[in-house]
C-alpha cells in the first residue's frame, strides 16, 4: 500500500504480469522502500513464461512508479533460467538494490543491483567469497550494504556486512568486525545514509550463546561504534538490531529494556 501523510490507505496495483497466474497461486505483493520521488519498490508473483513457453509463478523484483501509474518488473541476472528475487531500497537516482538467484553454480541468490540508465539486465554484486549475498540499501552516492558469506567452506564462513562502492578496484568489502576472535562470525548491515553512515547488527560476543549489538559504522571516517556504549546505562536498554539510520543521525531498531523487547529512536 501507499499513504501520504496520514491520509487514506490505497493499494499498490498489480502488474499486467500477475493476471494469470495458473490456478492455485493467488497474487501477492511487498513494498519494501520508496523514494522521494514516488518510486515502490518490493516484490510481486507473476506468471514467467521462458524461451521454451514453459510458465511458471515467480515472485520478481518490480518498481511502481506512483505518479505516472506506471509499474516495471526489474529483470534478473540472465533470461536464460526462470529466476525469482527482490528489490529492497531505491536511492534518488531509481538505482535499486535487492537480491535475485544467480547464475553461478547450485544458483544461490547474490545480490543486485539495477540501474534504470542500463534497464536491460540487473548486475550481480557477487559476494564475499562465499555462496550467497543480498543487499539492503543503497545512498545517493550509489554505495550498497547487505550481507554475504565469505566462504564455502563451512568450517571458515562467515556472514558478514558489506558496503559495495563502485569506485574501488574490489568494490564489495567487508564491515570490520568487532573482534579478530574466529568465533565471531556474524553481522549485517541494514542501512546507509547520504552520509556513508552505516547501521546493522554484529556478533558482540562468543561462546554457547553468543550475542549481537546493533552498530554504527562511519564508512568515511573507518570507526565502528557499539551504540549500546552511547546509551546511559540507567536506562537498562540493551540495543541489539539497528534497521535504518536518516540524514539527520537518527537511528530506529529494537532490543530489550527490563526484559520487554521494543523498538528505539536513537538521536
Amino acid at each position: 500500500f501507499i499513504s501520504f501523510a496520514g491520509s487514506a490507505v490505497q493499494a499498490i496495483p498489480y502488474p499486467a504480469e500477475a493476471s494469470n497466474l495458473a490456478v492455485g497461486i493467488y497474487p501477492q505483493q511487498r513494498a519494501l522502500d520508496i523514494s522521494n520521488d514516488n518510486k515502490v519498490v518490493g516484490y510481486t508473483f507473476i506468471q514467467n513464461i521462458d524461451a521454451d513457453a514453459v510458465e511458471s509463478p515467480q515472485a520478481r523484483p518490480f518498481v511502481y512508479d506512483y505518479d505516472n501509474d506506471s509499474y516495471t518488473i526489474i529483470p534478473l541476472f540472465s533470461d536464460d533460467v526462470t529466476r525469482s528475487g527482490s528489490a529492497r531500497a531505491i536511492n534518488s537516482s531509481g538505482v535499486i538494490v535487492g537480491w535475485a538467484i544467480s547464475e553461478a553454480e547450485n544458483n544461490p541468490a547474490h545480490a543486485l543491483l539495477w540501474d534504470p540508465s542500463a534497464p536491460d539486465i540487473s548486475i550481480d554484486l557477487g559476494t564475499l567469497g562465499g555462496l550467497t549475498s543480498d543487499a539492503s540499501d543503497i545512498n545517493d552516492n550509489g554505495i550498497a550494504v547487505g550481507k554475504s558469506e565469505t566462504s564455502e567452506l563451512y568450517a571458515e564462513n562467515e556472514q558478514l556486512g558489506f558496503i559495495y562502492d563502485p569506485s574501488l578496484a574490489t568494490p564489495m568489502i567487508a564491515i570490520p568486525e568487532f573482534s579478530d576472535d574466529a568465533d565471531f562470525r556474524t553481522s549485517t548491515a541494514f542501512a546507509i545514509n547520504n552520509y556513508n553512515q552505516v547501521v546493522g547488527t554484529a556478533q558482540i560476543s562468543a561462546g554457547f550463546t553468543p550475542l549481537n549489538t546493533a552498530f554504527l559504522y562511519d564508512y568515511n571516517a573507518e570507526t565502528l561504534i557499539n551504540l549500546n556504549d552511547m546509551v546511559d546505562c540507567s536506562f537498562n536498554w540493551e540495543i541489539i538490531v539497528a534497521r535504518d539510520i536518516n540524514d539527520n543521525g537518527v537511528i530506529t531498531g529494537s532490543g530489550t529494556v527490563n526484559g520487554e523487547v521494543h523498538s528505539f529512536l536513537l538521536i
